[in-house]
C-alpha cells in the first residue's frame, strides 16, 4: 500500500467516524425531564361577583378531582375525570369539564388559562394561580 492509499484510507475512516457522530443528533446525556405535575394545587381565584372561589385540583395517575367552593357561600362542587398533557408537557387539559379547563404547568403551580387556552392578562392576571401543596 503506498502513501496515497494509506492517506485516503485514513480520511475515509475519519469521515465515517464523523458521520456516525453527526447521525446521533448531537444528543448527549442532557434529556429533557418532564415536569412532575401530579399533586394537589389550591388557590382562590377572582369571580365576576362575590369574594372569589377556592379551587382545589388534585392530579394523580392521569385523573383529576377539581373542587370549587365559592367564598362566603355553602357547598362544594366537585368534578372528576381524566387530564391530558400537551406534547410539550407544559399544559394540562381537564377532560369532560367545560372551560376554563386548561392550565399552564409551572414548577410548583398551575396557571389557569382563558377559554382559548391563552394566559389571562390584565390587572388580575397574577391571581389565576393555584399553588402546589408541598408535603
Amino acid at each position: 500500500m503506498n502513501n496515497n492509499q494509506s492517506l485516503m484510507t485514513k480520511m475515509w475512516i475519519v469521515a465515517a467516524i464523523l458521520g456516525i457522530l453527526c447521525s446521533c443528533g448531537g444528543n448527549t446525556s442532557k434529556t429533557k425531564k418532564p415536569l412532575d405535575c401530579e399533586g394537589t394545587y389550591v388557590g382562590t381565584l377572582p369571580t365576576a361577583s362575590g369574594m372569589g372561589m377556592t379551587i382545589t385540583i388534585t392530579l394523580e395517575n392521569g385523573a383529576y378531582i377539581k373542587k370549587t367552593e365559592y367564598v362566603g357561600k355553602d357547598g362544594v362542587f366537585e368534578d372528576k375525570g381524566k387530564y391530558t398533557l400537551n406534547k410539550e408537557e407544559n399544559m394540562i387539559t381537564l377532560d369532560s369539564i367545560n372551560p376554563p379547563n386548561k392550565y399552564l404547568v409551572d414548577k410548583n403551580s398551575l396557571i389557569q388559562l382563558d377559554i382559548e387556552g391563552n394566559r389571562i392578562t390584565g390587572e388580575l392576571a397574577d391571581q389565576y394561580v393555584l399553588q402546589k401543596k408541598l408535603e
